[in-house]
């Protein structure tokens, strides 16, 4: 996966948990909505609305009826529109097309990189966390530090024990994915006092309170929203009726549902949106009969986009199952295995929207050596993450786990000087 991949990857834990954990007495709920808002991210349940932003609400049980998934489609704007903003969309698809060569960070460090240091890395214990500390451990090692990894399980109270012992451990840095601050407030605030700096990835929270950086946070979630309306606009020259398919269970992407619709209403006039919205435990099998249903009511819906990768994995045999492969083209953001081989087969999957994945920790690291050395990290902390739209035509050579900027660490060692 790219960019949020790893995140889809922890959201799909963490949403087994959020069902299992109804009345956990921290409330795990409320909280995880919050936390999984990080690593790389999602949406579901069968309650569809034509214009509501996902709310962070405690998800009801799944109706699996199509009835549920029913909702009048409604014209995303009522107005004629601007032929700039379409072309305007034409021309960030052709730029989104090709894949970025050069990483967003460009300024030398300019000084010897400090040696010597311990970072604490706090990592959840699924797979993906695993694979974005294996990138960590490479960045750390490059630049001659010592990474010690504090093993985070997957709950708020093993992740709040996790930033307990990085309080203890008083190392140089802390760096931490996946949960908001709520959950590891007090030790963050011991962290501050004692001007250890803390990185994290995938959250919504802002920088402030000891926290240096936030990388691929809310600014991120938006544009890559935006991206894909653009391409559903120039794809259906400016002709689509699009189901768009997310979560009201994980802030994080409801940002990136808002960031669509309110590029798809300025640019794909007389256009119509309608919104799935879908509960995390039902990703594959169960969501696709919702959207099956959903496309048989609505018949001339042409196109489904998906806000999470693994919310449509199987979407494109179950379209087939269904007669329906030539009444829609879809389009996703991020790829997992079995989608990348949907794409390859040129099937309704047309396209996904790619960020960074595992070269966002070396980013990390960039934004800790500049601070060590005391020199200015805010271009590195605030860099845009590179868009990306991979096609039938770009998918081969593109592997799990999928980097944006294929020698990403050549690029960060020639910065760095090592």
């Amino acid at each position: 996966m790219s960019g949020n991949g790893a995140f889809i990857r922890l959201l799909r834990a963490l949403a087994a948990l959020l069902s299992k954990q109804q009345g956990d007495k921290m409330k795990f709920n409320r909280i995880s909505r919050k936390a999984v808002c990080a690593l790389i991210v999602a949406s579901s349940l069968a309650a569809c609305s034509s214009d509501s932003k996902p709310e962070a609400s405690t998800p009801a049980p799944a109706d699996t009826t199509p009835a549920a998934a029913a909702t009048t489609e409604v014209p995303a704007t009522t107005d004629n529109g601007s032929a700039d903003a379409a072309a305007a969309a034409a021309a960030a698809v052709e730029k989104a097309l090709i894949r970025p060569t050069q990483i967003e960070v460009t300024a030398p460090l300019g000084v010897a990189a400090p040696k010597g240091k311990t970072i604490d890395w706090i990592q959840c214990s699924i797979p993906a966390c695993t694979q974005l500390g294996g990138a960590l451990q490479e960045a750390t090692d490059a630049l001659g530090w010592t990474l010690n990894i504090i093993d985070g399980g997957i709950t708020p109270e093993t992740i709040a024990n996790g930033w307990q012992l990085a309080v203890a451990n008083k190392h140089d840095a802390v760096i931490g994915s996946g949960f908001p601050e709520v959950v590891f407030a007090d030790s963050l605030k011991a962290l501050d006092a004692a001007k250890i700096p803390v990185v994290l990835l995938n959250v919504t929270d802002e920088p402030g309170n000891g926290v240096i950086a936030v990388i691929q946070g809310t600014p991120a979630y938006g544009p890559n929203g935006a991206l894909q309306a653009d391409w559903v606009t120039t794809d259906s020259k400016g002709s689509a009726n699009t189901l768009y398919v997310s979560t009201s269970a994980f802030p994080v992407v409801g940002l990136r549902a808002d960031g669509f619709k309110a590029e798809y209403e300025k640019v794909c006039t007389g256009c119509t949106l309608d919104k799935l919205d879908a509960l995390p435990t039902d990703f594959g099998d169960a969501l696709n009969t919702q959207i099956i249903a959903y496309l048989q009511s609505h018949p001339k819906v042409n196109y489904v986009v998906a806000a999470v990768s693994d919310m449509i994995t199987g979407l494109n045999s179950a379209l087939a199952g269904a007669s329906l492969s030539d009444q829609v083209r879809v389009m996703t953001n991020d790829l997992n295995p079995a989608l990348a081989e949907d794409l390859k087969a040129d099937g309704p999957l047309k396209a996904a929207t790619i960020l960074e994945n595992v070269n966002v920790m070396w980013q990390i690291a960039d934004v800790l050596v500049r601070a060590f050395a005391g020199v200015d990290y805010s271009a590195t902390a605030n860099a845009p993450s590179n868009g990306w739209i991979v096609t039938k035509a770009t998918i081969d050579g593109f592997v799990d786990p999928y980097p944006m900027v294929e020698d990403y660490q050549a690029e960060y060692k020639t910065l760095w000087g090592v």
